[in-house]
This record gives C-alpha cells, structure tokens and sequence, in this order.
C-alpha cells in the first residue's frame, strides 16, 4: 500500500471502464490504463486511510465512505432485482422501494397480507404514472402494474419478496 502511495500523482481516475474520466475526448469512453487503475486503486487507500486518522486522532464518531457506500448500494442492487432504492435502518432493517411483482398486480394489500406472510410493512406506494406518492396506502385499493411499494422491514425478510417479472 505504501509503494502505491508513493507512486500516486494525486489524481482520481475511477480506474473501470465505465465510469467517468476527464481524459476520455469528446465523451469516449476509454478502457482504463494501468496507470489509471493503480492511481485509482491509490485514491482509495489514501481514502480509507485519511478516514481512519480523522476518526481516530479527532474522534469522530463516523466517517462517510463514499466510495465504500456506492459499491455496497451497486451490489445489492444487483443481487435484489426489483430493487429501486434503500435506506438502510441500523444493522438488520431499511427500507426499499420495489417494483410491484407481477403476480401481484390487481390484488389489495389487504389480500397480500405481506406484513403476515413476509413480515413487512408497506409505508407508501408510488404510481407509476404521475410519480404521485401515496403515504400509508388505503389496504382495499388493487395495486396496478408498475406501481412501487415503499416497504419496511427486517433485511432478511425484504429478500424474500418476489422478484418483479
């Protein structure tokens, strides 16, 4: 860590393909170098290391890793499919928003009885039309296709909410 340290120009290339670098021309996308990867993989150890020294010599009682938040967000996107977004609640709870499963789509809350079956609270649901928020949705309503559900719960439950098809 320390020789990459030492050879680092100070930049912060994102070092992958897809992410933004202000040496791509005219919005081309370039494959990273491996310069670009090893001053990237530098940025972040300096990173790591520069919240560690803040928390621990002026005591803060948390330090926020950008870098660190984003690839947990990416991957659990990527692993809960009809994940729209989250807000994580502690350790074991948060709340997402889904897309609405298919097979849901034309039956109540009332019928779904999710916070029986999968231990979940449904806070709002989003119609997909007009954005329109709908707080603390009234249980007899039919949900509609490409509604969302804003959901609380235990993190192990969400994941067991059916994929949307």
């Amino acid at each position: 860590a320390v020789g990459r340290l030492a050879a680092w120009n100070y930049t912060t290339p994102t070092g992958v393909e897809t992410g933004y670098d202000a040496a791509d021309r005219n919005g081309t996308r370039l494959p990273p170098t491996s310069t670009e990867v090893a001053h990237s993989t530098a940025a972040t150890i300096y990173s790591m290391w520069r919240g560690e020294a803040v928390r621990k010599l002026i005591g803060a009682h948390e330090v926020v890793y950008p870098e660190r938040e984003m690839a947990q967000r990416l991957a659990r996107r990527l692993r809960d499919r009809n994940l729209v977004d989250f807000v994580p609640l502690g350790g074991n709870h948060g709340i997402e928003e889904v897309e609405l499963p298919g097979e849901w789509t034309g039956r109540t809350l009332a019928e779904l009885r999710l916070r029986n079956v999968f231990g979940i609270q449904v806070l709002a649901r989003v119609e997909p039309l007009t954005g329109n928020v709908v707080v603390n949705p009234a249980p007899d309503i039919p949900l509609a296709a490409g509604d969302r559900l804003v959901v609380l719960g235990n993190n192990s439950d969400l994941r067991k909410l059916p994929a949307a098809r």
